[in-house]
């Protein structure tokens, strides 16, 4: 998934860089408009993937170390494939392996459980990441 994103001309893209926890210049965070366009911006491809006929694509795995910038603005998202999932209907799935990476703050309660689960676990994860924008960003205003 790539999206274009727009940053004001301070910004140095030497580098892959993660999204949400990023510095200009080391001292100051993005501007709460710019990373709330971000946060659209992932949260449209995430819906995008979720509405993937006939297999709808479920991460799983969201958290901001995944979210990444590359040195022409494009936002990836890395992490997939490190799930796997049975589905038990056809928005319905179960964890094959309940002891993949499910220690991460980020990972819905269903996956953490081992419960069966939707869509709605890359929601939550959206959510927590989206908290923790606005966090980082009132906390240094």
């Amino acid at each position: 998934m790539c999206a274009s994103i727009f940053f004001s001309p301070q910004f140095s893209m030497k580098k892959l860089h993660f999204l949400f926890l990023i510095f200009i210049g080391g001292t100051h965070y993005h501007s709460l408009s710019c990373l709330l366009y971000a946060a659209c911006i992932l949260q449209m491809g995430i819906n995008y993937l979720h509405e993937c006929k006939p297999d709808p694509i479920i991460h799983c795995h969201l958290r901001p170390k995944n979210v990444l910038l590359d040195d022409g603005g494009q936002l990836k998202v890395a992490g997939f494939g490190l799930i796997k999932m049975l589905k038990i209907s056809p928005d319905r799935y179960k964890l094959v392996n309940p002891m993949a990476d499910t220690n991460s703050s980020y990972v819905a309660p269903e996956l953490y459980k081992n419960e069966i689960f939707d869509k709605s676990v890359d929601s939550f994860s959206f959510g927590l990441i989206l908290y923790e924008v606005c966090q980082i960003h009132f906390s240094s205003v």
